[in-house]
């Protein structure tokens, strides 16, 4: 697990480096907080490079309540898959984050979009019983479409 944070924080630390190189203001890879992400839990954080409003979920939660379209980076720090939803409820478009995967980035088309989340990676998208597969993965910084 000790690597899995060394690379999340190398991650943070090569944003930041691109950040100052490209003169863009962003927040100071020292400030993100892993720490606030116990183990067992699934975590998102406001803003890239895991800054800004933080919100933990441990199970199947159907509303985000204020941490509602408003995740730009997460942490799975889970043993099982999670699956995130666009929509309340468990419904809309989904997004399967690996066992211990995170993304300090999470790119468009899903960045600031999450409404619910689940448990496991059997979970799909499929509204009336159909089984349809999520249209995104993430795994230990990456972003790949399913």
């Amino acid at each position: 697990m000790l690597s899995a944070l060394r690379r999340k924080l190398a991650g943070v630390a090569v944003a930041g480096m691109l950040a100052i190189g490209f003169g863009v203001a962003n927040a100071s890879p020292a400030s993100a907080d892993l720490n606030q992400c116990f183990d067992g839990y699934y975590c998102q954080w406001e803003h890239s490079n895991y800054t800004g409003d933080f919100g933990q979920a441990r199970y199947d939660t159907w509303y985000f309540g204020p941490m509602t379209d408003s995740a730009s980076s997460l942490w799975n720090n889970r043993a099982e898959w999670a699956t995130l939803y666009l929509n309340t409820s468990y419904t809309g478009e989904c997004l399967w984050v690996k066992p211990r995967g995170w993304h300090y980035a999470i790119p468009w088309p899903m960045y600031d979009r999450f409404d619910s989340y689940r448990v496991g990676r059997h979970w799909t998208k499929g509204q009336f019983g159909e089984s349809v597969p999520c249209s995104y993965t993430i795994g230990e910084g990456t972003f790949v479409k399913t």
